[in-house]
């Protein structure tokens, strides 16, 4: 991959992508600390658009403090270009695991378990994740979360 650094955030290599844009590892060269940095695709959003869309998955993100969901840790916009930072989790895929073969009950029961754990954190906000998939160790790492409806008596 060719050397790139957004603002202080130097792209290590790509970890992921999907429809909201390339999920990288990175470095933040100013806290000298590895990184999640999500890359967003604009699309055919306007700049305005995008900036509402990123900043509201973000602040959704933020409010969930689960040790089982990562931290969001800054956000922002290069030329075109929209991204959001985040806590990184080392650690395989549950798509690596699950590629590697059968799994100990113990190790199925436990990552079940703490999956389900920070959905509910979530949940517990009104927020809902758009997408669980299985190449991020974290729910909120390769895609976006939403408000859901609000219950009115």
């Amino acid at each position: 991959m060719k050397r790139r650094v957004i603002e202080h955030y130097e792209l290590v290599r790509k970890l992921g992508s999907g429809g909201s844009g390339v999920v990288y590892l990175a470095n933040d060269t100013q806290l000298q600390r590895p990184v999640v940095l999500k890359l967003l695709t604009r699309g055919t959003l306007t700049p305005e658009q995008m900036r509402t869309t990123y900043l509201r998955e973000a602040r959704l993100a933020s409010a969930i403090e689960h040790p089982n969901v990562c931290a969001i840790y800054d956000t922002g916009e290069v030329d075109d270009e929209a991204f959001i930072v985040m806590q990184y989790v080392p650690g395989k895929p549950l798509d690596r695991l699950i590629e590697e073969g059968p799994a100990n009950v113990e190790l199925v029961i436990s990552a079940g378990i703490q999956i389900a754990d920070g959905l509910a954190a979530a949940h517990s906000l009104g927020i809902f994740h758009r997408d669980c998939d299985l190449d991020g160790s974290r729910p909120n790492q390769n895609s976006g979360f939403r408000r859901g409806p609000t219950n009115q008596s």
